[in-house]
Formats: C-alpha cells, structure tokens, sequence
C-alpha cells in the first residue's frame, strides 16, 4: 500500500506542475495569441499538457481500481 500510496503522490505532483504550466502558457496565449514557443504554436502545447494531465489523472484511477501495482 505504500508504494501505492508514493505512487499517487507522485503524480499530483506532475499534475500540478502540468497545471501551472498550463496557466503560464493560457498566459502567453492571452498575451499574444500568434506567439510560437519551441518552435509550435502555443495551442498545441496547450493540447499536449491537457493530454498529459489526463493520462495521469487516468493513472491515478487506474492504481486506486487496483488494474496495476505501480
């Protein structure tokens, strides 16, 4: 159970530090909705931590349902 237990908190971490990187990007976006960072739109980094945040949040349910033992 502990190593459950260090697992999801391991990913609320990433989860959060996804979401702070989310707002800063919502930022820029406001700021100037044309600004390319990293060579891509900022949209579609916006995409890809929206994308990240749900597939930890899909492991997060995942160990709590018991389906792996992370």
């Amino acid at each position: 159970m502990a190593d459950q237990f260090a697992g999801i908190i391991s990913y609320l971490i990433g989860i959060g530090v996804m979401f702070y990187i989310l707002f800063v990007l919502k930022g820029k976006k406001a700021e100037d909705p044309g600004m390319m960072l990293i060579g891509q739109p900022i949209q579609r980094l916006i995409n890809l931590v929206i994308f990240g945040i749900s597939i930890e949040a899909l492991l997060i349910v995942a160990i709590l349902m018991g389906w792996t033992k992370s």
